[in-house]
């Protein structure tokens, strides 16, 4: 569709300018929480500038206040952001405390802020998270409003209460008459008012007793929670336990400070909070001896005494508790009934006050109009004095039904609620990870549908047997049970649950942790323990002050020592000659450095040396420190022996191919002078007494110079290959394009009577040996000018090219070729393709060109088909 000219010459919108404009306070975050957007609104409250905050991460910017011990803002905010990230959807987090510092000029402190967040992830073609929009309004005055508001309700009523009085002795000019009725009237209105003062005194304790109530519930959660951390680490030995339980401790002991202030007005209550406090003090005292024992001792103690201990104070806590709940619902009944009562008072007595207003208006219509205004007025204000405090009531519990919310949903432990029949009533976001399924998939279903048999068939009946006996056996003690998830797999999981009441009726909450990591961790244990223990290998680990805390079966038949003799004693393995190299050892693994490999030697329990190759590695706790050494032990006298053994046969080899280099020196001189008196010999009869032989003869004394010339050149190439095959040879840098001429100088007659075509480019200079250089290459270009079809001018390619550690030369030619059986067999000593006639030769030269390669560390090898050329390739190191 074409766009309109009007259209077309829009300019395009700037949206960053838009963005950074709009009213609202927007910051736009990475998933990291890098700020990469920020409105000028935000800037303004947050007194910021936006040069010194986009590319730094959020709570950079922004930290919690560091003079204020209970701000909590940026832990709430983190939270907020990270179940964006894991749900991918909007999060409304509750009006929030977030203290902003000033700018340096105007003093750098903090000051006290609010703030309603929302935070709403961005999301990419794939459905991923790619940015996080944060929106928030500033609502201090409204917070500090209600603060205000909360604090002077009883002075307004005070004043709401005496000001018609106050009013009424102000009216000189009204007549006596007059001034009775309106004295009746006034006192009335001032009764009125104190039913407006006895509803706000009502709610206040009304509201006073909900608070009681929460506090003492909040109490019992925070000494539940400790209770459950104590456990898991008394169980475990684990430090994470630890951290609900110190926080549990805290918290509950601030709440027993709330709590004593709360109680004040109520002695039978105060006595119960100090038996309360009493038990609890007693609970954390024997918690603590049972922890300190467990960390001193870092084993497993007899946990079923301090268990049922702290079981039986529990249940005297949970009484006291239920006791003091119970306490405070009759309290909460009775001041319902007194609001209810009093409203219904106010309600007739306002109905009495404006009839006596309609009486006096008849004798004094001004006065009475005014008196009746004011009263409408000031119970109006009475409204909305009560209204709000319903509010902010109704706001408060909000708030903390949301807290309580986000911190169910963020626990790393999944939560589920079900009522007295099975049936799922809550599900959190982590058992959403651990099974699979979504809330809305399982709430309103019966909890075995997450129970594997046997347990999804025996859950029922054990539900309906608890209901009629009472008899316990999963509820109020944490054990080890399956569960399956959406797909079907099953796992192992920690079961704690628990019952309680709420509005009368049943309930039970289930604690589930997914402990497959564990398992396979204690089953990756037991399998390293096994692996240990039988390994062929002597496997020794040492504390830091060297002495040996473990000794497998395999140190006991190196060394002659049993377990019970070596564990716990320091090593006695070591040589007396070699304690200054254990030190340096030592030394090494306690800077924390291994060693591999190393060989010594040690000493048995009979004073046997034996030769070893130690490896050793630190031992390092959960922290990084270094608390000891592991080492493996292998035992190397047979390969040691070995080694001398193929040490002497290798001195055996050498001297023995020294020998047969300086026999086959010798041994091709000696041939080589009667071979050149038979084939000089033979020459002169030919060339003195050829005219008188026949021509038989001739032929004769041809052949036997012939086979003379070919054994000279047959024992000079034997002589080159023994050369070839030693490694007494000068190694120099060589220079292959100087190497090409001289060899192209060897060769002239050859080149000039093929009329052959040599091609090479620069070639590269190696590490090798200058002749046999030459050699190589002669050799092979000779082949390939001697291996021709007639009438075919040779044409010969050289070239060389990197191939990583080594350089590839090749040598390629247009000649007869050969098949592809015969690529290896060619460079065997003597293994001729051809017959001599056909061309000439002693079959030695490839053999030769190997030797010289694979002496240098190289390979050779020939690519080749018939009728199509023939490419030798060979490699050279670079660096020899």
């Amino acid at each position: 569709m074409a766009m309109s000219s009007n259209a077309a010459a829009l300019p395009a919108p700037d949206f960053q300018a838009l963005f950074e404009s709009v009213p609202g306070l927007y910051l736009v975050l990475l998933p990291d929480f890098t700020i990469v957007a920020v409105s000028n609104a935000y800037l303004s409250a947050t007194m910021t500038v936006r040069e010194r905050i986009i590319g730094r991460n959020l709570f950079d910017v922004f930290p919690d206040n560091p003079d204020d011990p209970t701000a909590t803002g940026t832990h709430n905010l983190r939270l907020s952001l990270a179940k964006v990230l894991a749900t991918k959807a909007p999060d409304k987090m509750a009006t929030q405390q977030y203290d902003i510092r000033k700018p340096e000029s105007e003093g750098g402190e903090f000051e006290e802020r609010y703030w309603d967040p929302i935070n709403s992830p961005m999301l990419g073609k794939n459905g991923e998270v790619v940015y996080i929009i944060h929106y928030v309004e500033d609502v201090t005055e409204l917070v500090r409003l209600r603060q205000k508001d909360g604090a002077q309700l009883v002075k307004e009523s005070e004043r709401l209460r005496l000001s018609p009085v106050k009013n009424f002795f102000t009216r000189n000019s009204v007549s006596v008459s007059v001034a009775a009725v309106t004295l009746f009237t006034v006192i009335m209105a001032v009764m009125f008012y104190r039913q407006a003062e006895t509803i706000y005194i009502a709610r206040h304790w009304l509201i006073h007793t909900h608070q009681t109530t929460e506090h003492i519930q909040a109490y019992f959660n925070q000494i539940e929670d400790s209770v459950v951390g104590a456990r898991g680490y008394l169980l475990t030995g684990k430090e994470e336990y630890l951290i609900p339980y110190n926080s549990g401790i805290k918290a509950a002991a601030n709440e027993q400070k709330t709590l004593k202030e709360l109680l004040a007005d109520n002695p039978r209550q105060q006595t119960r909070a100090q038996e309360l406090d009493n038990n609890f003090s007693e609970l954390k005292k024997g918690l603590a001896a049972a922890i300190e024992t467990r960390r001193t001792t870092n084993t497993h103690v007899d946990l079923y005494p301090s268990l049922a201990h702290d079981k039986q104070l529990l249940d005297g806590i949970r009484k006291l508790i239920n006791a003091m709940a119970a306490e405070e619902a009759q309290l909460l009944s009775m001041r319902s009934q007194s609001e209810e009562a009093s409203i219904r008072s106010n309600t007739l007595f306002a109905f009495l006050s404006i009839n006596l207003f309609y009486i006096g208006m008849l004798i004094a219509i001004r006065f009475i109009t005014r008196l009746q205004t004011e009263v409408y007025r000031r119970s109006q204000e009475v409204a909305a004095v009560n209204r709000k405090l319903q509010t902010l009531y109704t706001q408060a519990k909000q708030q903390g039904a949301a807290r309580l919310s986000a911190v169910v949903d963020n626990v790393v432990d999944g939560i589920i609620t079900i009522n007295a029949h099975g049936i799922i009533e809550s599900f959190n976001t982590a058992c959403t990870r651990i099974f699979g399924y979504a809330a809305g998939e399982v709430i309103g279903q019966n909890i075995k549908m997450l129970m594997p048999e046997p347990y999804h068939s025996e859950h029922d009946g054990y539900l309906g047997n608890y209901h009629k006996t009472g008899q316990a056996k999963v509820i109020g003690i944490g054990r080890e049970v399956t569960a399956q998830r959406k797909d079907g797999s099953v796992f192992p999981m920690d079961l704690s649950v628990s019952a309680f009441q709420l509005d009368g009726v049943k309930y039970f909450s289930g604690i589930i942790r997914d402990i497959t990591g564990r398992k396979q961790a204690e089953e990756a244990q037991r399998l390293l323990a096994a692996i240990v223990e039988f390994s062929a290998d002597a496997i020794i680990s040492r504390d830091i002050e060297g002495k040996i805390t473990s000794w497998n079966a395999a140190a006991e038949r190196l060394f002659g020592y049993s377990a019970a003799e070596a564990v716990g004693q320091e090593s006695r393995i070591v040589p007396p000659e070699r304690l200054d190299e254990e030190l340096s050892i030592l030394a090494e693994l306690r800077a924390g450095k291994g060693i591999e490999h190393f060989e010594t030697q040690r000493v048995d329990k009979n004073n046997r040396l034996i030769d070893v190759s130690l490896t050793m590695s630190p031992i390092r706790d959960g922290a990084g420190k270094i608390i000891g050494t592991s080492k493996v032990v292998r035992d190397i006298t047979e390969r040691k022996q070995a080694e001398k053994d193929r040490d002497k046969l290798i001195d055996r080899l050498n001297r023995s191919n020294e020998e047969l280099g300086r026999f086959a020196y010798v041994a091709s001189h000696d041939l080589k002078e009667p071979l050149r008196m038979v084939t000089n010999f033979t020459g002169l009869l030919l060339q003195r007494y050829g005219d008188k032989l026949d021509d038989r003869a001739r032929e004769f004394m041809k052949f036997a110079k012939e086979g003379g010339d070919r054994m000279h050149l047959l024992v000079d190439d034997l002589l080159e290959y023994a050369r070839a095959g030693t490694q007494d040879e000068r190694l120099e840098d060589v220079d292959c394009n100087r190497v090409m001429e001289v060899v192209k100088t060897n060769l002239t007659m050859q080149i000039a009577e093929s009329r052959a075509q040599i091609v090479h480019g620069a070639l590269p200079s190696v590490r090798a040996n200058t002749i046999r250089m030459a050699m190589l290459l002669q050799n092979l270009i000779s082949n390939a000018i001697k291996y021709q079809e007639k009438d075919i001018v040779p044409k010969i390619v050289i070239r060389a090219e990197e191939e990583g550690e080594f350089w590839k030369f090749s040598i390629k030619d247009n000649g007869i070729g050969m098949k592809e059986e015969y690529l290896t067999k060619i460079f065997e000593p003597f293994k001729r393709l051809h017959t001599k006639e056909h061309y000439r030769g002693t079959g030695i030269g490839l053999a030769i060109t190997q030797c010289i390669v694979v002496n240098w560390g190289g390979k050779i090898w020939a690519n080749s088909k018939p009728g199509k050329g023939t490419t030798f390739y060979f490699t050279i190191p670079k660096s020899l």
